[in-house]
């Protein structure tokens, strides 16, 4: 079971795998057959002694026969019963009694394991057969492992991915401050040591009132009921000695339990979210149009409101009628789903094309860059 772990981690070859497999069920020889779906006459054979010929049109035939619902693990030669072999050479192996297969899996990759008796003129005995078949049950927990272990890291990389690259400034701490992790933006942030910075890996305001109030939310949080997490937000303005602008500092409370995560301390993960207003470029009319389907005018008229002016001043800047501009804004509104001003500014101040300036020239997320701080559940 580790060794087929390791196989789908690729941290082990197929034939130290194989010589394995072979010692652990004293087999004459076992032997890997990979068909490649792109080159469907192609297949890749890793064996340790005798590889076992498997004929041309066993994989189009089990292709075939999968497409079907079945128990499994299913006896090939049930399946042969089931279905015919379309050419001779394929039915006598399905039927060969020297030759018994079992069906692994059959999503999205197919796996059969196929057993071939070194004697000659014998078939399984009930008691052969049912040895067999226990191994195969085995097997196949392993098969169900190894896949969700394959898929969760597919998720795992997503999940670092979207951290990373997120325009928010993203900080998971414990709920006695210590930092397990950090995304880009805020590192950025932090290593500006302005208004906000870390100290012995917690999380430091230099604000005193707010950093004061932020320690008692953290020591309150361990004490916390599930329906007293849920839903907790608090959300402060820390101000910074280099900008009249303050960064946007949002905390929020995961209980652990609801997402199957164990921690060593604490049964609950905190999330601060920090924002920096002035990393916020202005939208382009080229990006208007394309988010949300707008004209040439209607983009220009979004745009002057977006620079904070009213429908008159914007009319007056872009040498329109008031009524033309009050035209193009009302198509505005039912293009972007808002009923008022208000509403209009709130959708085109937190669209995508804030991003831009939060990254630094080549300074995008990397799937193998690790960053500075560390998950330590």
């Amino acid at each position: 079971m580790s060794g087929s772990y390791g196989l789908v981690l690729n941290e082990i070859d197929d034939e130290p795998f194989l010589r394995r497999a072979r010692d652990l069920t004293k087999a004459h020889s076992v032997a890997m057959v990979r068909w490649l779906d792109n080159a469907p006459d192609t297949q890749l054979t890793t064996s340790v002694g005798e590889p076992l010929e498997l004929p041309g049109g066993f994989k189009p035939w089990l292709d075939k026969c999968l497409q079907r619902e079945c128990e499994l693990p299913v006896l090939l030669s049930d399946l042969g019963a089931e279905h015919a072999a379309s050419d001779h050479a394929t039915s006598d192996f399905i039927n060969n009694p020297r030759t018994m297969a079992v069906v692994m899996a059959r999503k999205p990759s197919r796996i059969v394991v196929v057993y071939r008796r070194n004697s000659s003129g014998q078939e399984w005995s009930d008691a052969e057969q049912e040895s067999y078949m226990a191994v195969a049950k085995i097997m196949r927990q392993c098969v169900r492992l190894h896949k969700a272990v394959d898929s969760m890291k597919g998720v795992i990389e997503t999940a670092k991915g979207l951290f990373n690259s997120s325009p928010s400034g993203m900080i998971i701490m414990q709920p006695d401050g210590e930092i397990n992790l950090a995304n880009r933006v805020a590192t950025r942030i932090l290593k500006r040591q302005d208004g906000i910075c870390v100290r012995n890996n917690k999380l430091f305001i230099d604000d005193k009132i707010i950093n004061d109030e932020f320690k008692l939310l953290l020591a309150r949080s361990r004490t916390m009921t599930k329906a007293e997490t849920h839903g907790f937000q608090w959300h402060r303005g820390v101000r910074r000695q280099n900008s009249k602008t303050a960064y946007q500092l949002s905390m929020h409370m995961l209980s652990l339990a609801e997402w199957h995560i164990e921690s060593r301390y604490f049964d609950k993960v905190i999330v601060v979210f920090l924002a920096d207003p002035l990393g916020f470029s202005t939208p382009t009319a080229e990006q208007l149009k394309s988010y949300y389907d707008f004209t040439d005018a209607q983009a220009k008229v979004a745009l002057a409101l977006w620079g904070g002016t009213g429908i008159r001043e914007a009319a007056e800047s872009l040498a329109i009628s008031i009524n033309t501009a009050r035209t193009h804004l009302r198509a505005i509104y039912e293009k972007v789903g808002v009923a008022n001003h208000a509403e209009l500014m709130a959708v085109l101040t937190t669209s995508l094309n804030r991003t831009r300036n939060l990254f630094g020239e080549g300074d995008f997320y990397e799937p193998n860059a690790n960053p500075p701080y560390h998950l330590n559940f």
